[in-house]
């Protein structure tokens, strides 16, 4: 299994095509093994300590295999509906203001995708 951790950043006001971008993308996942494990969006309330700026969102997915996870990045229906991401979506690199870049679609592909981090499900436990 493959376990992809993201951290997702918003262009302020951006929220609406977001969750327009949301759901059209959350669907596919499943079509390349894939689960939406979890989605969570925290308030300030919930950080005990951080040391990066706060995500609109945070998303735990998984994965059967690499090759799923990668044919998923390549699926082209999400490149019908990527400008919802590319005006929804961004992050900071180190967490401070003024380093915002946006994505490119095959890097990481859908909404969050901010930072992302692959953890085996072996050191999981």
């Amino acid at each position: 299994m493959l376990y992809i951790t993201q951290l997702i950043y918003l262009i302020e006001g951006k929220e609406e095509v977001f969750n327009e971008y949301e759901n059209l993308a959350i669907p596919i996942i499943a079509t390349y093994n894939g689960r939406l494990l979890l989605r969570l969006r925290p308030d300030k309330q919930s950080f005990i300590e951080k040391s990066i700026a706060k995500p609109y969102e945070i998303h735990l997915v998984e994965f059967t295999t690499e090759n799923d996870f990668s044919d998923f990045v390549k699926d082209e229906t999400g490149l019908q509906f990527l400008h919802l991401k590319e005006q929804s979506i961004k992050f900071t690199e180190d967490g401070n203001k003024g380093s915002t870049q946006s994505y490119s679609y095959y890097k990481i592909r859908m909404h969050f995708e901010v930072k992302m981090y692959r953890v085996r499900s072996s050191l999981i436990g």
